[in-house]
């Protein structure tokens, strides 16, 4: 018997839900099952069992410990994505597995593979709260049966370090050393014929600026995840910050033979933010369309007024595809291979969290791909960790 509406819509997953009572007779059905082997509860990994729709009926001793619970009375009946506070989660329609996005997460469909093949499967699951904190997963799903009843068994183990550790060595043994590679082999250039130096300075330039980028941005994504980023507000100009960053990415390698321009319509304001942290937000989105742009494609830049706020857009050709777009914003998401995927998620994350501003894109065929940045005119919190 389903708790829910039959007609609940959903975009993935089905939406329906047993009630409590249901709930509680099948979980007492499993922890008669589970309480003769008490395994689950002395693995360090997150575990719940679940139920045809989903639906926490057991977590082990683990999962309540790192929530802080005594028992899972609380949770009985609830998703594993509300479990975690998924921002997705958190819909009108069925919850956890039935919004869009649910159709690229590792978690449901390894849950959903399980139910229909009753076979073992394990997939990466990237989830954003809430509250914008970060968490990567892997997820393993099996068939767990009891006194001829199917359940599913979850098995969720934190794997942000290890994920991290590869985005590190990607960045510090692959990026930088390519950077500084290009670097040396401009100065051997420049040291054997100093005349060469007014030919090649401007590339020296970006590939400096380049390192130094890299460096600042891994280490300012490291503070705005634990909240120890100062965020310190002082007025600015709209094109005066758009020529900055034109001028950035010009200078870097990616550029090419791109075109780089302000659009004329731009509006010039002045308004109050902390110029570091937007410097860095636009150059990120600028980055990103320089890669996604062919040889010869334009890259514009625009601002904008819209009452209290400030609007930036950053356009190009290129058109994301409908299942990139979905995880755009995931933390270590990427089409550019492994141990890449934080600029997206760190503009979104720096923008929203510390600049009280806004990130979105719109992506099509037609039209190509524009990033926005929106922000406030008036900057509330400085000068303290935001």
């Amino acid at each position: 018997m389903s708790f829910s509406n039959p007609s609940t819509p959903s975009a993935f997953a089905p939406a329906e839900r047993k009630g409590p009572y249901l709930i509680k007779a099948e979980s007492e059905q499993l922890k008669w099952e589970v309480d003769r082997c008490s395994l689950l509860d002395v693995l360090p990994d997150l575990i719940v069992v679940l139920n045809d729709e989903r639906q926490i009926l057991f977590a082990n001793r683990t999962l309540l410990k790192a929530l802080h619970l005594e028992n899972d009375s609380t949770i009985l009946g609830m998703r594993p994505g509300e479990l975690l506070d998924c921002v997705h989660a958190k819909n009108d329609s069925g919850g956890c597995g039935t919004t869009e996005f649910c159709r690229v997460c590792g978690a449901v469909n390894s849950i959903l593979h399980t139910r229909q093949f009753h076979d073992n499967t394990s997939r990466e699951c990237s989830i954003i709260t809430v509250s914008d904190k970060a968490h990567n997963f892997r997820v393993w799903t099996s068939p767990f049966d009891c006194q001829g009843c199917h359940f599913t068994l979850v098995v969720l183990r934190d794997i942000a370090s290890e994920v991290y550790r590869n985005a590190l060595e990607r960045i510090f043994f692959h990026d930088l050393i390519n950077i500084v590679s290009g670097l040396y082999g401009l100065l051997t250039i420049i040291n054997d014929n100093p005349d060469n130096y007014r030919e090649n300075h401007k590339l020296l330039i970006g590939l400096t600026e380049e390192l130094l980028e890299q460096i600042d941005s891994q280490k300012d994504l490291l503070a705005a995840e634990d909240g120890s980023i100062y965020v310190t507000a002082s007025p600015v100009t709209s094109i005066g910050i758009m020529k900055f960053v034109a001028g950035v990415l010009g200078n870097l390698p990616a550029a090419g033979n791109k075109n780089i321009s302000l659009e004329k319509t731009s509006e010039d304001t002045e308004f109050k933010t902390d110029p570091r942290f937007l410097k860095r937000i636009l150059i990120n989105m600028g980055k990103n369309a320089l890669e996604a742009s062919g040889p010869g494609d334009p890259v514009v830049l625009k601002s904008s007024v819209a009452g209290s706020k400030v609007v930036f857009e950053v356009h190009n050709k290129g058109y994301i595809q409908p299942e990139v777009q979905l995880q755009i914003f995931n933390r270590f998401f990427s089409t550019k291979g492994g141990g890449r995927g934080l600029g997206a998620y760190s503009t979104k994350l720096l923008a929203e969290k510390y600049l009280q501003g806004k990130v979105y894109f719109t992506s099509s065929e037609e039209n190509g791909t524009s990033f926005f940045l929106e922000l406030p005119l008036q900057l509330e919190k400085t000068d303290s960790p935001a």
